[in-house]
């Protein structure tokens, strides 16, 4: 499915950017008669019946399963109080799937508005867990049909009167309860031995309020002004699954409740000396503060109290803890126009950010006994824990300058280049003690300590040229390189990195290099008046170089990807238009373990390969009356089950089709109705079939302007 979001996202983006509706006979439209109606209520009523695994077609969807869903589709209207003085209401609220919204806004001319408004929204989780074909392990929630509830509130006014500073100021609530899903999942015994497949869930509870103001103005050539923010938030989660299922105290909760505040400033202004050049500069300040408690404990059943004559692990009780952030930012930018063909934009950046945190908390170990040796490690008691202390502070400094030249000098030409330099400097310090001297039991990597230096030098180049010689045809080409070198000098590593070490973290790399290149082409043409079409290719290719400490350089991943993508917009007729799309892409990551043979078994190659089309006709039957066809279809094939034997399969395989007619029919000037069938099947090999299902779904909507 993840293959399938990115391919409708850069079909959106295809769409937005590029297509041009193609200049063909002026459409009918319906609402073309409904012209001068500013207001509108709109009612809907649907259902889906959906054969397979319901929470996996609700999570695909936003919508519930074998339950009717509808209400109050949309609402506007809007009313001139006074002259001056314009009332909107705004709104909608469905039933089924939680979702409602009422918004009021009271705009008056030369004074300001006012505003608030509250909305609600259910999105839907799929608790199905993972999949193991090598012994056909399944193990979901016991309800899978999970879901979060998010709303928000908020209120803002603003006074924007001539010649008068401009003042806003907003206040917003967020909330957030409910269940997900999530991919840290639990270990279950297979034939083939422990497998990470158990379905796990969170449980989320999120606060946040916060308050936003703003002062601008502008006086004679130079804009400038003030924002102010202030942000409170509340956060207890937990994180809830079975590890090896069917053993005792399988049940693990790993709770964690997080309060912070964080205040930002910033202060901007913006000068023109002249037409052609111009200087801004932007000041900003942000500072957190949080409090962190939580605990990861096993027991007979979720949200089980501590038992240490049970003790499973590794796990933690007592976690308490602060945290403090700081940072400074300075943005100086300088604009240039010599002539109107040349345009040069410079800018410099300085940062300087500071983190400090401290806590405690009580670990305990996996049930083994005391004594047992790992090395040169002796495993202690694990049903005697202790206190363990940690401490953490970082700094760092960070300057940087940017550069970018455009030119229109050449006829039917654009050229751009731009440069952006990044270089910083900071430090590390970790300490982790035992506190409770008198129990010698804490796990042995609680006791470490490290003071690291570190350097890094980041390097952005963009190149680009775009052809546009005739009016119906365009060229884009560009082309971006990334380049991410980091150094670490570690001044105090209490752990030892040698070849025989079990413990050699968290000082343990040296070096670090990311180097990702990008070229992008893209066509736009128009061979005739009623034909538009965008043709792209992007290709991306990415390396990345690690040095631990005693070890030798080693490209340690390469990540090739190839995006072709076709598009068009055809209307040879005022009464018909199709539009489509198809994408294809090429996804392959390679690691210096892919050519490892001394492994017990083979690797398994990870790659992302997909292809995606769609189209969407319409057709005018009549003066009153619209037909619309949507037609889909994706299809990824990079799952294979034999590697079950070695380990967990990955590589996303799966197949959707989707068909969907719509009929608009207009009643009168002011009554609409649309009627929507659609039917879709889906099919994800990764988890065996448990994740397919079949869904036919009506709607109808009645629409009502005044």
């Amino acid at each position: 499915m993840a293959g399938m979001l990115i391919a409708l996202a850069v079909v959106d983006a295809i769409h937005a950017a590029e297509s041009k509706p193609a200049k063909g006979p002026a459409a009918v439209t319906l609402d073309s008669e409904a012209a001068g109606l500013g207001n509108w209520v709109s009612l809907s009523v649907g259902e889906a019946k959906v054969d397979g695994r319901e929470s996996a077609f609700q999570q695909r969807t936003g919508l519930p399963a074998n339950t009717t869903f509808g209400g109050l589709e949309d609402f506007h209207y809007e009313n001139a109080v006074t002259k001056k003085s314009l009332l909107k209401l705004e709104g909608h609220g469905l039933l089924g799937h939680r979702d409602r919204d009422v918004k009021v806004d009271l705009t008056m001319e030369e004074r300001g508005f006012l505003r608030g408004g509250y909305g609600e929204s259910r999105t839907f989780y799929n608790g199905n867990g993972g999949y193991f074909p090598g012994a056909t392990v399944w193990s979901p929630t016991r309800d899978s049909e999970l879901f979060a509830d998010r709303g928000k509130l908020w209120f803002e006014a603003g006074l924007l009167r001539t010649d008068q500073p401009v003042v806003r100021l907003k206040y917003s609530r967020d909330t957030q309860d409910g269940r997900k899903d999530s991919t840290i999942w639990g270990r279950i015994n297979t034939a083939e031995g422990p497998r990470g497949v158990g379905a796990a869930f969170q449980n989320l509870d999120d606060r946040r309020d916060s308050v936003e103001g703003e002062i601008s103005h502008t006086v004679g050539k130079t804009q400038f002004g003030v924002r102010l923010n202030w942000e409170q938030s509340d956060r207890k989660n937990s994180l809830n699954f079975q590890d090896f299922p069917g053993t005792a105290n399988s049940y693990v909760t790993q709770k964690e409740t997080v309060g912070a505040e964080q205040s930002n400033f910033n202060a901007w202004s913006n000068t023109w000396f002249s037409d052609t050049t111009s200087f801004s500069v932007d000041y900003r300040y942000t500072t957190t503060d949080g409090d962190l408690a939580g605990s990861r404990i096993f027991g007979s059943q979720f949200d089980s109290a501590h038992n240490r004559t049970g003790l499973r692990g590794p796990g933690y009780t007592d976690l308490t803890g602060t945290s403090l952030f700081n940072q400074h930012v300075v943005n100086l930018g300088f604009t240039y126009a010599p002539a109107k063909s040349w345009v040069l934009i410079s800018g410099f950046r300085v940062s300087y950010q500071e983190r400090n945190a401290e806590g405690q908390y009580v670990p305990f170990n996996p049930g083994v006994n005391s004594g047992t040796s790992l090395g040169p490690i002796i495993i202690p008691n694990p049903k005697a824990t202790g206190l363990v202390a940690v401490d953490s502070s970082s700094v760092q400094t960070s300057v940087g300058p940017q550069l970018e030249l455009r030119s229109t000098h050449v006829t039917n030409w654009l050229f751009y280049v731009r440069g952006e330099w990044e270089m910083a400097r900071g430090n590390l310090k970790e300490i982790s003690r035992p506190i409770d001297t008198g129990v010698l039991s804490s796990p042995p990597d609680t006791n470490f300590k490290r003071d690291t230096d570190n350097d890094r030098l980041l390097q952005r180049y963009t190149a680009g040229a775009t052809w546009h010689p005739v009016r119906t045809f365009r060229l884009n080409a560009r082309y971006d390189l990334k380049i991410r070198q980091s150094e670490y000098d570690h001044l105090l590593d209490s752990t030892v990195n040698s070849a025989t070490s079990f413990d050699r973290y968290p000082a343990y790399l040296r070096e670090n290099q990311y180097a990702p290149h990008a070229l992008s082409l893209r066509a736009t043409w128009q061979p005739t008046p009623a034909l538009t079409a965008v043709t792209r290719y992007d290709y991306k290719i990415a390396m990345a170089r690690t040095r631990a400490d005693l070890l030798s350089s080693v490209e340690s991943t390469e990540q090739t990807a190839h995006l072709i993508s076709q598009s068009f917009s055809w209307q040879p007729h005022n009464r018909f238009y199709a539009h489509g799309s198809f994408n294809y892409v090429l996804d392959d990551v390679t690691t210096p373990v892919d050519s490892v043979t001394a492994l017990p078994g083979p690797v398994e190659k990870a790659q992302n390969d997909y292809w995606f089309a769609n189209v969407r006709t319409g057709y005018a039957v009549a003066k009153k009356t619209d037909l619309t066809i949507d037609i889909s279809y994706y299809r990824s094939k990079n799952y294979d089950p034999a590697y079950a034997q070695f380990g967990l399969p990955l590589g996303a395989s799966a197949r959707e089709r989707l068909g969907a007619v719509s009929v608009v029919q207009r009643i009168n000037r002011h009554l609409r109705i649309t009627l929507r069938y659609s039917y879709q099947r889906a099919e994800d090999q990764n988890f065996g079939g448990g994740n397919n299902f079949e869904a036919r779904m009506a709607s109808a909507l009645v629409r009502y302007n005044f």
